[in-house]
């Protein structure tokens, strides 16, 4: 709904019963603002490139900025940009393996968002990242090269990993994430040393486009908010899933979605009244976002419904974590001041790639598990077939 420089709009069921109103003009001078700059900084950063390079490197260096700024105005998914970053970086340079990484300021710990590396190593992959980050000191770059044989860091025997180069990924002295070149033959890499440089200057625009699409996702994460509960709504289910099923399946691994609802909902607005309801609701999905990793979030998917999901997990500690959730609100005292009741709820989990599909799949796949929850009895957790 418009009204003069405001919009507002509410949400009920698939929202979460939210309203939401944002101050139209600011939002848009912000956003424009923004792309302002973004736009400047990249004119500055290519001013700068034009010195010290010849016209085969020139032509080079445009050309993968091209490509990537036009990474930017296609996608405001951080999946499908990163993604999309890497398959040019890897064209341009012909390398062996790309890695490009995000800072978690939580965990203090690169987390992968995009590679061409088998599953199984990309866990020793950031580690070894997080851990170079903390030793680089001053250096702009960690390079590392062996002769006759193969890097020792974790993985890199495996794989025959002979070249590495290990970047931070800066914006405005803001670190935005990193990225690992990996080459199973020295040869190549140690001819292009004069071109490292060529690499931070490319890389420096890899982290503006990041910058930007994480900037976007969080504008959108703002009006993601359910606003009786505080946590996130079904808009921000719409939205995220649909990446985080992107990124996992580009990178191999698995997560998990758990659906669950609280059990005989309605005697407690019936009996008690709709306030002491909203209480009920915010109080049991605050339990269970206190209780979640990094990787994880809850956000209600309408009603008394919510959805868990347990990014870069494996099912047998998704069950594991949902049952200690269950036994964890079956143990909950919910009080206000007057009335103090106790709660129980019932849960459905799916898993990927176990199930696969689209999101809406494997949302009716989880969905269905709790609806089997609700008929046998509650206060359980169901796995789906």
């Amino acid at each position: 709904m418009l009204n003069g420089n405001l919009f507002s709009f509410r949400g009920e069921g698939i929202w979460g019963d939210s309203l939401l109103v944002i101050d139209l003009k600011w939002f848009i001078l912000a956003a424009v603002g923004f792309l302002a700059c973004y736009i400047f900084s990249l004119l500055c950063l290519r001013a700068r490139m034009i010195q010290n390079f010849s016209k085969v490197q020139l032509n080079e260096i445009n050309a993968m900025l091209s490509e990537i700024l036009e990474v930017n105005f296609k996608s405001n998914s951080l999946a499908n940009a990163s993604q999309s970053i890497l398959i040019v970086l890897k064209r341009f340079y012909g390398i062996d393996f790309i890695s490009i990484l995000l800072y978690n300021e939580k965990s203090d710990h690169f987390e992968i968002i995009a590679s061409n590396v088998s599953s199984q190593h990309l866990k020793a992959i950031e580690s070894y990242c997080t851990e170079t980050y903390k030793t680089l000191g001053r250096s702009s770059a960690k390079v590392r090269a062996a002769e006759g044989g193969t890097l020792t860091y974790p993985s890199a025997d495996e794989r025959g990993v002979c070249f590495s180069y290990f970047t931070p990924l800066r914006y405005n002295q803001k670190l935005i994430g990193a990225i690992l070149l990996e080459n199973k033959s020295t040869n190549v890499m140690i001819q292009k040393k004069d071109r490292y440089d060529l690499y931070e200057k490319v890389f420096n625009s890899t982290a503006l486009v990041l910058e930007n699409v994480l900037y976007t996702e969080n504008l959108i994460r703002l009006t993601s908010t359910d606003q009786l509960t505080g946590v996130y709504n079904r808009r921000f289910i719409d939205m995220t899933l649909a990446e985080q099923l992107s990124i996992h399946r580009n990178l191999g691994l698995s997560f998990s979605i758990a659906m669950f609802d609280i059990d005989h909902f309605k005697k407690f607005n019936d009996t008690y009244g709709h306030a002491f309801g909203d209480l009920v609701l915010t109080e049991v999905s605050n339990y269970v976002k206190r209780n979640l990793d990094e990787n994880s979030w809850i956000a209600r998917y309408g009603g008394e419904e919510f959805l868990i999901f347990f990014g870069r997990s494996q099912p047998e500690e998704v069950y594991q974590k949902v049952e200690e959730l269950r036994q964890g609100l079956e143990r909950l005292e919910l009080t206000d001041g007057k009335t103090t009741v106790s709660v129980t709820a019932s849960f459905g989990v799916c898993s990927f790639p176990k199930h696969d599909g689209s999101v809406n799949d494997l949302i009716q796949i989880a969905d269905n598990a709790l609806y089997r929850s609700k008929h046998t009895g509650r206060n359980k957790v169901t796995i789906a077939d």
